[in-house]
């Protein structure tokens, strides 16, 4: 009677031994057993805290892809993150994702000057101030001119999944500005494909570094900044130049989610599909990512004393007609380079008028 009743007693811790570790080793992944586990590199020359496009990346792209790999299929996705330049600097992304030193990569397209048609925004001053419309816009027309706007990546051996990019660019100045007139003969910072909207304004256009703004506010290197709301909040420009003039420059869609060719061609079906999905759905996140990250970033320095100043009536109009029409100067780039640049612009712009958006000057009418 003893020696059943000891049987019965090891069988049963057998038993629950043999469900733990199940539940251990199958319970992350429904039951289904041990997952194979996918191990990627993903990165950017960006942060993965400061622009928003980087943000959406770390915080939605990663996450969503490894959450529904691991909920949807025998397998698991480990990240292995390479933000900051860790693994490539920002000129230098898109050739690490098609060399295969990182499998997935944020780039971001000013940086890069084969990216004609992925900077096609940057030329579109007074663009919409929402980025979640501009991206779709983008996408549509990526889905339009398939061959125009995946050359660039095929020649980089990568495929695009999403595109993300940054919000409203307005001015940050050490001084109020409400009319035109303000600007003359004052330095004001830009990143590179922004310069040209200074252009005819009286200001002097000055190449700028976002990690050195703030030191050059404080010497007088210059005295303005083209920048959106979250990254004068990120670098506190709003302590060395307590003005934003809402000049609405408009949003830019310049982060671009891509994949290895051949890192993704080995990826299981059903991974692929994910991967497809959720860059999709980055497309999206990304503008209300930048959009959240303005609207937050704008209250932020306001609350701590950043004075807000609007343009007189009138002026955004005279500025849309002073500077140089950087659409046209686009397309010319865009053509020579082989691309449907005409046609592209003018739809893009078309496109954009349906949302309702009206610019101050219609760049499509002198192309």
């Amino acid at each position: 009677m003893k020696a059943k009743k000891l049987v019965a007693i090891i069988t049963t811790m057998v038993l629950v031994i043999t469900m733990g570790v199940c539940m251990t080793s199958c319970g992350d992944n429904g039951g289904k057993g041990e997952a194979e586990v996918i191990e990627l590199r993903i990165g950017s020359g960006h942060s993965e805290t400061g622009m928003p496009y980087n943000v959406a990346a770390n915080d939605f792209f990663v996450k969503e892809v490894e959450k529904r790999v691991a909920e949807r299929t025998d397998y698991e996705i480990k990240w292995i993150t390479a933000w900051s330049g860790s693994v490539a600097k920002l000129a230098e992304v898109g050739d690490a994702v098609g060399a295969g030193l990182l499998d997935v990569g944020a780039v971001c397209s000013a940086f890069n000057s084969n990216m004609i048609l992925q900077n096609l925004t940057y030329n579109v001053p007074f663009n919409s101030p929402d980025l979640v419309t501009v991206n779709k816009i983008m996408e549509q027309l990526s889905e339009e001119y398939p061959e125009d706007f995946n050359k660039v990546f095929d020649d980089m051996n990568s495929i695009c999944l999403g595109i993300g990019g940054v919000g409203c660019y307005q001015l940050i100045t050490t001084m109020p500005v409400d009319e035109i007139s303000d600007l003359k003969n004052v330095g004001v910072a830009a990143a590179g494909p922004n310069l040209p909207m200074l252009k005819g304004t009286g200001a002097v256009p000055i190449q700028g570094d976002l990690t050195e703004a703030y030191t050059s506010f404080q010497t007088g290197v210059y005295d303005g900044w083209v920048m959106y709301p979250a990254s004068s909040d990120g670098y506190k420009l709003y302590e060395v130049a307590p003005y934003q003039t809402n000049l609405d420059l408009g949003a830019v869609s310049c982060g671009y989610i891509t994949v290895n060719k051949d890192k993704f061609n080995e990826l299981p079906k059903e991974v692929q599909e994910i991967f497809i999905e959720v860059g999709r759905e980055y497309t999206v996140e990304s503008g209300v990512i930048a959009n959240e990250m303005d609207e937050k970033g704008l209250q932020h320095m306001v609350d701590n004393g950043l004075t807000v100043v609007e343009m007189k009536p009138g002026e955004k109009e005279k500025y849309a007609e002073l500077i140089p029409n950087m659409a046209k100067s686009w397309v010319e780039d865009a053509n020579k380079a082989g691309y449907n640049g005409t046609e592209i612009m003018k739809r893009y712009i078309e496109l954009l008028k349906e949302t309702g958006y009206e610019l101050p000057r219609d760049w499509s009418e002198e192309l």
